[in-house]
């Protein structure tokens, strides 16, 4: 399970699957920049972040999540090795 969960590296989406569901899916509008030319910027959208509480919540439960996902993967690196040095020597049995 350990080993699926680092090859199929699905960490992102399975951080971020409950906060798409609970502010919907992203839009992602892109508007030519005024203050650099040649560039646009970008602002995101939800459609569940109805009102200015709304997108401040949302905004605050996206950057907690942020570093969640290298996080986790760590995590998985850390215990896999782990469990390789501590079994290495009875593998070879």
């Amino acid at each position: 399970m350990l080993l699926d969960r680092l090859i199929n590296d699905d960490y992102h989406e399975n951080v971020y699957k409950h906060h798409d569901k609970k502010w919907g899916d992203a839009d992602f509008i892109f508007t030519d920049s005024t203050d650099y030319p040649q560039c646009s910027k970008l602002d995101i959208k939800y459609p569940n972040a109805k009102t200015k509480e709304d997108e401040e919540l949302q905004s605050k439960e996206y950057k907690l999540l942020m570093k969640k996902p290298q996080e986790l993967l760590e995590q998985d690196l850390e215990l896999l090795f782990k469990l390789m040095r501590k079994n290495i020597q009875t593998w070879w049995d």
